[in-house]
């Protein structure tokens, strides 16, 4: 499955988008949860999303290497790489590119 279809897949049906479209998730690295939050989608980029944490660990003891999204209530995972570490007024939180790799 693309990305493309990834996301299109998740708004079939849904008629009030709003961006950026949040979906719970787990960030993992091999089989270490490293946190919960949401990750965050924006419209027309169908490469790269953001992952907020909730809870668990603070993005800056993430490793920049990667790891996989696990999201809640979808079949599909996500290999996150080239993590970016950003610090926001509200939020820290992780850029990434990402690919969908099973569904």
């Amino acid at each position: 499955m693309s990305n493309k279809e990834f996301i299109d897949s998740i708004l079939e049906g849904v008629d009030d988008v709003r961006w950026p479209l949040k979906l719970p998730a787990t960030l993992n690295v091999g089989d270490q949860l490293l946190s919960t939050g949401e990750v965050w989608f924006s419209k027309n980029d169908y490469a790269k999303a953001d992952f907020v944490p909730t809870s668990g660990n603070a993005p800056e003891t993430f490793p920049l290497n990667g790891g996989i999204l696990i999201l809640k209530d979808r079949a599909e995972r996500l290999r996150a790489s080239q993590l970016q570490k950003h610090s926001g007024l509200l939020r820290n939180r992780l850029h990434f590119y990402y690919e969908v790799v099973s569904a």
